[in-house]
């Protein structure tokens, strides 16, 4: 199978591909910044600069941290501040897609000619991302996303323009499921391996559409008290899908919940706020250790006339 270079990072297109889910009609935003007024810093970054240690006083450079193990920093909680309504959600693995140059057997009969891309599964990531997808329901989008472009040059043209969206395919894990891989030419449908099958992928702007509208309709019914419990079941749903997981991330999951569980005792006071502390950072945790982007899916924002 012959492949071309493909000329961008992932991040790269991971960016752009997010600055315009959130810049749209439609309410999707990172958890993280609705609760940023409670951490009490506005940026973070290691520090390579020996001018700014001096200027700062430090001594020598500091080794750095892992900041999932200082979520507890999120303590100066208002009391009157409701939580946002986290019941409906958008978990995202981006891929960066590789570019094929000749169709391999069995892939003309499916409809796929060259050239087209491609990405690859991550067996671990896959078995996590299917239960995740699996136990949220029809509550929540899990969906990889990857680019049917590979040039620096139409990511740039992508991101100028405003149309990543419209030029990636939104396949979900559990259409995957049993496959290595993700071939694909055209955004709505694409041939998984391992024994080419070929699937329908639904384009992501239709599901966030969905799931705007059923927003709306719960938006009134919707109080401080639903959302806490759309939150619990969230998290819920990520301690059922790290199950199955490897040795290692099972154990990684568990010691950054020991940690924080430990830090909430110390500052957190029991009730409502400290349990929906719990979950937030619990489900942030998952998402860290298999790289997903997390976005809460809010209602449609209505578009003024003239």
């Amino acid at each position: 199978m012959a492949k071309h270079q493909v000329e961008f990072e992932e991040s790269e297109y991971r960016g752009p591909l997010y600055n315009q889910l959130a810049g749209g009609d439609r309410a999707v935003w990172e958890p993280g910044q609705v609760f940023e007024e409670h951490i009490g810093i506005d940026y973070a970054l290691f520090c390579r600069s020996m001018v700014l240690e001096r200027h700062l006083g430090w001594s020598g450079p500091y080794p750095g941290v892992l900041l999932p193990r200082y979520r507890y920093l999120w303590r100066r909680h208002r009391p009157d501040k409701k939580p946002p309504p986290f019941k409906l959600n958008l978990f995202i693995q981006a891929k960066r897609s590789e570019y094929i140059i000749r169709t391999p057997k069995g892939f003309k009969a499916l409809g796929l000619t060259a050239p087209f891309w491609r990405f690859d599964l991550t067996p671990h990531q896959q078995g996590a991302l299917q239960r995740l997808e699996k136990a949220v329901g029809g509550s929540a989008a899990v969906v990889y996303a990857a680019p049917l472009f590979h040039r620096s040059e139409d990511l740039y043209r992508h991101t100028e323009r405003g149309t990543i969206i419209q030029h990636s395919t939104f396949p979900t894990p559990l259409t995957l499921k049993g496959h290595e891989a993700w071939n694909f030419s055209v955004p709505e449908w694409g041939v998984a391996n391992e024994d080419p099958e070929h699937f329908e992928s639904s384009g992501l702007l239709s599901r966030l559409d969905a799931l705007s509208s059923q927003t709306d309709a719960e938006q009134s019914q919707e109080g401080e008290e639903a959302a806490r419990v759309n939150l619990r079941k969230l998290k819920q749903a990520t301690v059922e899908a790290i199950e199955g997981a490897s040795d290692f991330l099972r154990a990684r999951f568990a010691d950054e919940r020991s940690v924080l569980r430990a830090e909430l005792n110390r500052f957190a006071p029991d009730g409502p706020a400290r349990a929906t502390m719990e979950n937030f950072f619990t489900v942030a945790t998952f998402c860290d250790l298999f790289k997903l982007q997390w976005a809460v899916i809010g209602p449609m924002v209505q578009q003024q006339p003239g």
